[in-house]
């Protein structure tokens, strides 16, 4: 069967388990593209970066996202000055893939030992495959990139997505731009890959790893936080028992205990703030959401630095012997 009878993207699953897809989201999103100098150093790898930062600005989330272009000129690069931070989404635009000395069309192992070493120590939650090539090696590069994924694949490494060779850049432009707003969206991989592509080009490839977590899973870093604003309120609760019960009976000990306790009702609006907030990003799950829920993840992360403050003055309270046994 020919590429031209798929009517949907290839996807390729394996039951490697990718480390990084357990570990939960953090915001804001960043974006970095690896474009090779070879490979439109001013326009081609630019416009990419460009127009990511203007779909993130467009949707209300430019706050909760962050797009880093590097250029590189050689695989070995990756091993001479690899990044080494955070990076959610990195999208590889390459001019070839060196072949194997002992089958040409086949990768050399050093690129799937150095991309993915660059995956793991970024954290990747997923990455793309773009190799920009004349058409007269596209054949023998497209089986290459193919290797590579699946090398990448099988180590554990994270999602990807492949270009096809035959693909010209403006197309590849749109797609990248649209596989990005879709992920800002939520979509699972496989999903905003398929809104992403144009039918009617060749179609990308996917390459899964085991489990369902294919994309940002920005709804999960969403769902740890309201668990998270549960467990500060019951929290809250049990601590302002604790400092009605431990009233002093020294008049100037006294005075320093209704400190902390007057603090209460301030912690507790605080907190009907935060909760209301999240509840409202909730309720509206677009993607101006994410940069509004990183706001409410540090007031929560403040108020949580503010009530342990308050432990701990009424611990020193304690400690000191004014407060009763």
């Amino acid at each position: 069967m020919s590429d031209e009878d798929y009517i949907e993207p290839l996807i390729v699953e394996s039951s490697a388990v990718c480390w990084t897809l357990s570990m939960l989201p953090r915001l804001p999103v960043r974006v970095l593209i690896l474009r090779h100098d070879a490979v439109g150093r001013d326009r081609e790898g630019k416009t990419v970066a460009q127009r990511a930062l203007r779909t993130a600005e467009e949707l209300g989330v430019g706050e909760a996202v962050v797009v880093e272009e590097r250029g590189w000129s050689n695989w070995r690069a990756l091993e001479q000055d690899p990044p080494m931070e955070r990076f959610d989404i990195v999208m590889v635009r390459a001019d070839g893939l060196p072949p194997d000395p002992a089958d040409a069309f086949a990768p050399d192992p050093r690129c799937a030992e150095l991309l993915g070493g660059v995956l793991e120590a970024v954290t990747a939650r997923f990455w793309t495959l773009d190799l920009v090539v004349f058409p007269e090696v596209a054949e023998e590069q497209d089986r290459r990139a193919h290797g590579l994924c699946m090398q990448i694949l099988a180590r554990g490494g994270a999602p990807s997505v492949r270009l096809p060779p035959s693909w010209e850049l403006p197309a590849r432009d749109e797609f990248l731009v649209a596989l990005f707003e879709y992920a800002l969206h939520d979509a699972p991989l496989p999903n905003a890959t398929e809104r992403a592509w144009d039918p009617s080009l060749p179609p990308p490839e996917l390459f899964l790893p085991e489990g369902r977590r294919h994309g940002l899973d920005l709804a999960r870093l969403l769902e740890d936080h309201r668990s998270r604003i549960q467990e500060v309120a019951t929290a809250l609760r049990i601590f302002q028992r604790e400092v009605e019960a431990s009233r002093p009976e020294d008049e100037e000990a006294e005075e320093r205990w209704g400190a902390v306790r007057d603090t209460m009702t301030g912690r507790q609006d605080a907190l009907g703030g935060i909760r209301a907030g999240c509840e409202e990003i909730d309720r509206d799950r677009d993607p101006a959401g994410w940069s509004r829920l990183a706001a409410n993840v540090d007031a929560l992360r403040r108020l949580e630095a503010a009530v342990q403050g308050d432990r701990d003055r009424l611990a020193a309270i304690a400690a000191s012997g004014e407060a009763p046994a």
